[in-house]
């Protein structure tokens, strides 16, 4: 969130300027609207994707305990 923060102040408030002349890295620094959606989507489908593979570790987790009750290891 902080990244679409940050590039919705640069794109309709100002610059953000750091102290001793040092800048934004390349990839926080928007220069359109455009960035800023391609940036809030990205963020998105990483989110999107880091739920479905927990969910899936969650289903196979549960699979592996249901399916290895009906054997007894010696």
């Amino acid at each position: 969130m902080r990244i679409a923060s940050v590039g919705v102040y640069e794109l309709f408030v100002a610059r953000i300027g750091a102290p001793a002349g040092e800048r934004l890295p390349g990839w926080l620094q928007m220069c359109d609207l455009n960035g800023l959606k391609v940036r809030v989507v990205s963020m998105i489908v990483l989110i999107v994707a880091m739920d479905f593979v927990q969910a899936l570790v969650v289903v196979s987790l549960t699979a592996f305990v249901r399916l290895g009750q009906g054997h007894d290891s010696p």
